[in-house]
C-alpha cells in the first residue's frame, strides 16, 4: 500500500482510474461502476467484481489517496486501497456509497459506517441561524472563536463572528468546510433547532 508517482496529463485522472480499475481474469472480471475525485485529494470508486465461475456480483469501495507534485514530471501520486484496509478517509460520496453490495468485512462495514454518519450529520446552512463548531477557530489575530451567524448571499455563504457584547460582528468570514464539520445549529430563525447536542 504504498505510493506510485507518474506523470499526469491534465484532465487525465478520471481515466486513468476507469482503465486501473477494470480487468479480466480467467476467474474473475471487474470494472468501474462510478467514481470520482474528492477535493483533489481522494478517488472514490465502485467497482463491480463479477465470479466467472457462479456469475456473482459483489460491489466494493475502492480508495486512491492522491498527491499532486508541483514542477516535477512524476505530477501524480496515488496510494491503492479498498474498503477492507480500514482506510481514514471518510468522504465517500453517497450515490458510490449506495451501489456497494452488503459484506461481511469488519473493516468494510466500519468504514461504510463512518461515512454514513458523516453524511448524515452533515450541516445544513440557512441564512439567519447561529452555529457552533465542534472547536474554536483561530483567527490571525490570535481571537478564538466558536459560535457564528449564518449570512446567505446569492450562493455564497459568509459569517458574522458574535462578539463579546453578544451581538455579531459584519458577515465578513469565510469558511473551507472542513472547519465547518461537526458544527451544530444552535438556533435558527424559523424557530428549529438541527444537530443539536
Amino acid at each position: 500500500m504504498g505510493w506510485t508517482f507518474q506523470h499526469m496529463n491534465k484532465g487525465a485522472v478520471g481515466k486513468y482510474f476507469a482503465d486501473n480499475l477494470t480487468w479480466d481474469t480467467d476467474k474473475v472480471s471487474t470494472k468501474l461502476l462510478r467514481g470520482g475525485l474528492k477535493s483533489f485529494r481522494e478517488y472514490y470508486g465502485a467497482v463491480e467484481t463479477t465470479d466467472k465461475a457462479t456469475g456473482v456480483k459483489t460491489v466494493w469501495a475502492y480508495i486512491g489517496l492522491v498527491q499532486w507534485v508541483k514542477n516535477d514530471h512524476n505530477n501524480f501520486g496515488v496510494k491503492d486501497m479498498d474498503e477492507t484496509c480500514g482506510p481514514y478517509a471518510y468522504n465517500c460520496p453517497k450515490k458510490i456509497l449506495e451501489l456497494l453490495t452488503p459484506t461481511d468485512n469488519e473493516y468494510a462495514n466500519k468504514w461504510r459506517q463512518a461515512n454514513w454518519d458523516r453524511i448524515n450529520s452533515k450541516l445544513t446552512l440557512k441564512h439567519g441561524q447561529i452555529i457552533k463548531t465542534s472547536t474554536p477557530l483561530t483567527f490571525t489575530d490570535g481571537t478564538q472563536q466558536d459560535t457564528f451567524e449564518v449570512h446567505k448571499r446569492g450562493k455564497a455563504y459568509r459569517f458574522g463572528m458574535k462578539l463579546s457584547n453578544g451581538t455579531f460582528s459584519a458577515p465578513i468570514y469565510k469558511f473551507r468546510k472542513r472547519y465547518l464539520e461537526g458544527a451544530i445549529v444552535i438556533h435558527d430563525p424559523n424557530g428549529l433547532v438541527e444537530n443539536h447536542a
